[in-house]
C-alpha cells in the first residue's frame, strides 16, 4: 500500500503540473501512487487537471491520460475530470477559456472512453459565474473552440456519439462559412456578443499566471 503525501508533497507536485513537469510527476505517481496524485488540490481547490489545462500541456496530459484510458480507471481520475475549483470551473473551463482545442478533444474523447456521462457532465457544468466552457471560450474568442464543442454537443443530442465533430487540429473557424457557424453558435448559448462583453465588465475577470481564474 503507498503512502500518503504531506500536505507540502501535495502542493509540490501540483506545482510540478503547471510546469509540465513529466519527470517530478512520474516520482510522485511512482512514491504515492495515481489516487494521491489525481486528488491532489492546491489551495484554491485546482487539481492536476486545472494545471494541464490552464497551461495546454498536451503531452503531459496524453501520458497521463491516454486514448484509450486504461482499464479499470483509477476511481480518483474519474472525480477529477470533473472537479470544480474554490470557484467552480472545471479543468474544461480552463481548456476552453484558454483556447487550447487539440487538449480539448483530447480531453473529452478519453473522458468519452472511461464513460459517455462524464463527457456529457463536462460539457454541461457551470462555474461560479453561471458560465459553460463553451461560454468561456466565447468571452475569450476561441471561434474554434466554440464551433468544435457546440458541433459536439449536438452530436451528443442527437444521439449520434460520432468521434469527430467540427474542426479537428489545425483547422478553425475562418471566413465567411465560419463566421456564420459561430454566430449561430451565439445563438444557440441564447447570449450576444454585446451581453458577453457585459458579462466581463461586471465580473471584471483575470487569469493569473498559475492560471486561476479571480476576480481582479
Amino acid at each position: 500500500m503507498a503512502r500518503q503525501p504531506t500536505a507540502e508533497q501535495t502542493e509540490d507536485v501540483v506545482y510540478s503540473v503547471r510546469y509540465g513537469d513529466t519527470e517530478e510527476v512520474d516520482a510522485f505517481i511512482a512514491e504515492f501512487g495515481a489516487e494521491a496524485f489525481w486528488d491532489a488540490r492546491d489551495d484554491r481547490g485546482n487539481g492536476p487537471l486545472h494545471m494541464i489545462c490552464a497551461n495546454g500541456h498536451l503531452d503531459l496530459l496524453r501520458h497521463l491520460l491516454p486514448n484509450p484510458p486504461p482499464s479499470p480507471a483509477s476511481p480518483s481520475l474519474r472525480t477529477a475530470l470533473l472537479h470544480a475549483n474554490d470557484r467552480q470551473s472545471t479543468p474544461l473551463h480552463w481548456a476552453a477559456l484558454n483556447g487550447h482545442l487539440v487538449l480539448i478533444q483530447h480531453l473529452l474523447e478519453a473522458s468519452r472512453a472511461l464513460a459517455p456521462q462524464l463527457e456529457t457532465g463536462m460539457l454541461e457544468s457551470k462555474n461560479a459565474a453561471g458560465r459553460s466552457p463553451v461560454s468561456e471560450a466565447e468571452l475569450n474568442a476561441h471561434e474554434d473552440v466554440v464551433v468544435w464543442m457546440l458541433g459536439r454537443m449536438d452530436e451528443i443530442d442527437k444521439g449520434r456519439g460520432g468521434d469527430k465533430a467540427g474542426p479537428v487540429e489545425g483547422e478553425g473557424a475562418e471566413g465567411e462559412d465560419g463566421e456564420k457557424e459561430v454566430e449561430l453558435a451565439r445563438m444557440k448559448m441564447g447570449e450576444s456578443v454585446e451581453g458577453l462583453e457585459k458579462g466581463v465588465e461586471e465580473l471584471d475577470l483575470q487569469v493569473g499566471e498559475d492560471g486561476t481564474v479571480r476576480q481582479a
